[in-house]
């Protein structure tokens, strides 16, 4: 079989080059032999249809993705599509990096996703922050890939609320409890419990000292989350970034200004729920969480044991189950 059906290059000369530096020439063997075989048996699973952009009643599932990324987005996308039990418009937002051809996989597995390249999101987000004299947001845009969640998500819809979804989280079951409230009539934010109380970026104390901030919801999964329209406020998100000492090089922005949002000392009070790890895990905290949770997102490091188990288990078992 020719690499190039599968879409996976040959690991280049600077990657052998630094694996045998490191006296570790043996893991590239396995790595990318796992990537391709990987790659091939995701290419044969068949289509998921989703519902046209902007369909009425449809929830809007927003991903992100990188050239790199994009099967793991398939299998996350077409996870979720399956056992969602509803309609459901997808929106993937790429980076500079995925080319024409992942275009056109991603195309061809979600025939009825809406995809955005960097240029045209580029081509309408830019103009209208620019009018609206956002300038730190563009900033923001700029140095950090996750702020699309929060600006370009909401400047290039029309829907009430946003699902927003890491290209690393597996669906096995019916997703009958947000289904439920993701339907409800009123504005309400639903998150992921992630198993650490406060991956914010910046603690309590400086929440308080720099935005006065008190009241702060924990344990929010910012990869796994539905944001209602009413709480995203663009103007009060430049304003925060013009904050003195605000931590710009912060992996965690994303988080950081989500949990804000949803803070109650802004003199209204957002109505956050969060779901349960037992159907909803998003670090694989249960031992084999495939055989009993409706949703297990693999949070964590590169090779970490979450990691692992996604590529030794959860991975297969979902290939497996989107082929039949």
């Amino acid at each position: 079989m020719r690499m190039a059906a599968v879409g996976m290059k040959l690991p280049g000369i600077s990657t052998i080059a630094r694996a045998a530096r490191s006296g570790k020439l043996w893991n590239v063997v396995p790595h990318y032999w796992h990537k391709w075989g990987r790659a091939a048996a995701i290419d044969r699973t068949p289509p998921v249809l989703g519902v046209p952009y902007g369909t009425p009643g449809a929830l809007e599932v927003c991903m992100m993705t990188g050239e790199i990324q994009h099967y793991d987005l398939l299998l996350t996308a077409k996870s979720f599509m399956k056992y969602y039990p509803g309609p459901v418009s997808l929106v993937v937002h790429c980076n500079e990096t995925v080319t024409d051809d992942a275009i056109a996989r991603m195309n061809r597995h979600l025939p009825n996703a809406k995809i955005w390249p960097r240029r045209a999101r580029d081509a309408v987000v830019v103009p209208y922050l620019q009018k609206k004299g956002y300038e730190r947001c563009i900033r923001l845009r700029d140095c950090y890939v996750f702020s699309t969640r929060l600006i370009d998500a909401f400047v290039l819809s029309d829907a009430d609320r946003i699902m927003f979804l890491d290209s690393d989280i597996f669906s096995y079951r019916p997703l009958i409890r947000l289904h439920e409230l993701a339907s409800r009539s009123e504005p309400i934010n639903v998150f992921g419990k992630d198993p650490a109380a406060e991956t914010y970026g910046m603690s309590r104390d400086q929440m308080h000292e720099l935005f006065g901030i008190t009241d702060i919801n924990l344990h929010l999964n910012g990869g796994f989350c539905l944001v209602h329209r009413s709480v995203v406020d663009h103007q009060l998100l430049n304003d925060w970034l013009g904050v003195p000492d605000f931590p710009w090089n912060n992996y965690f922005l994303e988080q950081t200004f989500l949990v804000l949002l949803m803070a109650k000392d802004w003199g209204r009070n957002p109505n956050v729920v969060v779901l349960p790890p037992d159907e909803y895990n998003m670090g694989r905290t249960i031992e084999n969480a495939e055989d009993t949770c409706d949703l297990v997102h693999y949070c964590g490091h590169y090779l970490s044991k979450t990691r692992i188990a996604m590529q030794s288990i959860g991975q297969p078992r979902l290939i497996r189950d989107l082929s039949k």
